[in-house]
């Protein structure tokens, strides 16, 4: 008896051991490490789209769309829709599907590019939208039908998606702003053209950046530069939205420009005051 009841404490599984940091793991980083901040990343959709939903991202209940998020503008960005709809090739026949299962180009095909962003998407300190031809702009979660449409950047502007953006970002008191697109795409021009000081001035917004790619390579940007888009992308939610340390050049080969939007706003000004060019 004294052997088998040896044995059996030998052999007995021992109890784990529950650091406070081991408590921690799994945890929303809000308090931790994001400090108060809430951000928002803003990523394009893509040219290459699948008609049948293979990776289900999300489910029909989980279901979030911009137009829960903003108040005033929330009919341009309706009206916008039904506008374009006509020539967007809006298959209405294919299902009902989330917009980051929708999308199927080099960005989304990133390893671990869809559950990175799953795995953040529900935190309430972080928000994410994709800038699309058809939509405007939408949440990954957001259940569109299959089309083809290329964004058209005179399009939204004309019909007020900056608008819509800068009331998203007051409304979800966004303090850091992050977008990520190709250098010259119509998606630089959209966030190139939101009201950046009006912005800084009357929202808790603190930050506000746009990555790109300066292309290095010979051929196959069109695979190449969204690629790298998505890898910076899932770099950026593995280090915990440090802008400072989430990437080092050359990054996938390329390198990585980005534009402060703040900076330039101080551009302006400094140019505007010397009388260089017209100040609205």
């Amino acid at each position: 008896l004294f052997f088998f009841l040896q044995r059996s404490l030998i052999h007995k599984k021992p109890k784990p051991i529950v650091t406070k940091e081991l408590k921690d793991i799994g945890k929303s980083l809000t308090s931790t490490k994001l400090r108060g901040k809430k951000i928002l990343i803003i990523f394009p959709c893509s040219a290459k789209k699948q008609k049948n939903d293979i990776y289900e991202s999300f489910k029909e209940d989980e279901e979030r769309k911009v137009i829960d998020y903003i108040v005033n503008t929330k009919d341009y960005l309706l009206n916008s829709r039904k506008e374009i709809e006509p020539n967007s090739y809006i298959d209405k026949n294919s299902g009902l599907i989330a917009a980051l299962d929708r999308y199927n180009g080099s960005l989304y095909g990133v390893d671990s590019f869809r559950e990175s962003v799953r795995d953040v998407y529900f935190r309430k300190d972080i928000h994410i939208l994709i800038m699309s031809g058809a939509y405007g702009i939408l949440t990954p979660s957001e259940r569109i039908h299959y089309y083809r449409k290329l964004i058209n950047a005179k399009y939204w502007k004309d019909h007020r998606l900056p608008a819509v953006i800068e009331e998203y970002i007051k409304k979800n008191k966004i303090t850091h702003i992050y977008g990520f697109f190709a250098r010259t795409s119509a998606y630089i021009k959209i966030m190139k053209s939101i009201s950046w000081l009006k912005l800084k001035e009357n929202t808790s917004l603190k930050v506000a950046r746009t990555y790109y790619i300066n292309f290095q390579s010979k051929g196959g940007a069109l695979r190449i530069v969204p690629e790298t888009l998505g890898k910076l992308i899932v770099s950026f939610i593995k280090y915990n939205f440090n802008h400072n340390n989430f990437y080092t050049i050359p990054f996938n080969g390329q390198d990585v420009g980005v534009i402060d939007h703040f900076a330039d706003i101080k551009k302006e000004t400094s140019t505007c005051q010397m009388g260089i060019s017209k100040c609205v």
